[in-house]
């Protein structure tokens, strides 16, 4: 009968709890005190967890009246109680949300229970960031690393510190940006997550390319993104980073340099089957090539893009293209960029299979030995 009480004590208690290392003997919620009363405060958490979606507050008074009735103290099983109430006060709007949270975490910080407080912290942040208040919500954020990076949680604490790393970019905060993707970097660091690395450091050189500071954006580019991109065989992430490259030269007016990345993007595109990247490369080589003065072949990959975006789910690609580089592209014969053209049985050709694994022998490494200014 006991084992059967404890085990639906244990059921109250979020998997997530189970997995912490630190866990305190939950069985001592149940000794030490008449069997009666442990039955009863089994029977208030269970039916408080069977109504909390539909009568959160009566869910609340039942979580409430199990920690009184209780007599036995386990702390870490009291911020799990605590925990559940604050998510429920939350649910019904209670200002006591917060101050319950941090009840909780109190609790689970005293006795190193770190996924619990991982768990609390989370809640807080959500609940600041919902009603508006970032900056609360940032001081937790910090909290959150800190607690999962000691806790040996490098990826969580690295996820953390790489959505702040958005954030901060999506605010055009660049030096707030940079730190949190530092941060990123030196927890992905501590368990070798390769494509996180890369995307890291790609973000890393985005940063520096809005600082105005190009050749450290190349360098993070070349030097480490592209690196932990193929050590984790992230296609993807190779494509971005040609795309990015060949975007900063053709910046610097280095247009040469910016069609050869170019080049790898479209590459990267056509080995990836990726039909999006293939039809950005495509638009972007007509654009460098109409600057360099080969109109000739801009045209022919301005007309497979053309094809290649008959598809209604790429069309909005080139409806893009046509606005952003419409000064570009009016220096091309108008036929030749209109939406509607017909297109040649030859320009269809350039998107057969044969086509496209024409010259793969002849395709060239990822990164060029050296780039010339």
């Amino acid at each position: 009968m006991m084992k059967a009480l404890l085990y639906l004590v244990l059921l109250i208690t979020p998997l997530s709890f189970l997995k912490a290392s630190v866990l305190s003997d939950s069985s001592s919620v149940v000794k030490n005190q008449p069997d009666s009363v442990t039955k009863n405060v089994v029977t208030l958490l269970v039916e408080a967890k069977q109504i909390a979606y539909e009568k959160p507050l009566d869910a609340i008074k039942k979580y409430r009246t199990a920690l009184v009735t209780n007599k036995v103290k386990d702390e870490v099983w009291e911020a799990n109680i605590r925990l559940a109430i604050g998510k429920l006060l939350y649910k019904v709007k209670d200002k006591d949300a917060i101050p319950e949270l941090l009840k909780a975490d109190a609790l689970y910080k005293k006795n190193s229970h770190w996924v619990g407080r991982s768990d609390a912290i989370a809640e807080i942040i959500t609940i600041y960031e919902l009603s508006g208040s970032f900056t609360n919500a940032l001081n937790y954020y910090d909290v959150l690393y800190k607690v999962q990076f000691q806790s040996g949680e490098a990826v969580a604490a690295g996820n953390t510190a790489s959505y702040l790393t958005d954030v901060f970019i999506s605010k055009k905060n660049y030096t707030q940006a940079f730190k949190y993707a530092d941060m990123a970097k030196n927890a992905y660091y501590r368990v070798c997550k390769m494509d996180s690395l890369g995307a890291v450091y790609y973000k890393i050189a985005y940063i520096k390319s809005k600082q105005k500071s190009p050749k450290l954006a190349e360098y993070y580019i070349l030097n480490q993104a592209l690196s932990y991109y193929r050590s984790s065989d992230n296609l993807e992430g190779r494509l971005k980073s040609f795309d990015f490259l060949g975007h900063l030269y053709q910046d610097q007016k280095r247009y040469s340099q910016a069609k050869w990345f170019f080049l790898q993007a479209n590459n990267q595109a056509r080995l990836a089957n990726d039909t999006t990247g293939l039809i950005t490369s495509l638009i972007n080589l007509s654009v460098v090539k109409i600057l360099i003065g080969d109109m000739a072949l801009a045209k022919k990959d301005l007309e497979e893009a053309e094809l290649l975006s008959k598809n209604e789910s790429f069309a909005y690609l080139l409806k893009n293209a046509r606005i952003k580089y419409s000064t570009i592209f009016k220096k091309l014969n108008p036929q030749l960029v209109a939406a509607n053209t017909a297109q040649p049985e030859a320009i269809k050709s350039l998107i057969s299979d044969k086509a496209i694994l024409a010259d793969k022998d002849k395709r060239e490494k990822d990164i060029p030995a050296k780039t010339q200014d």
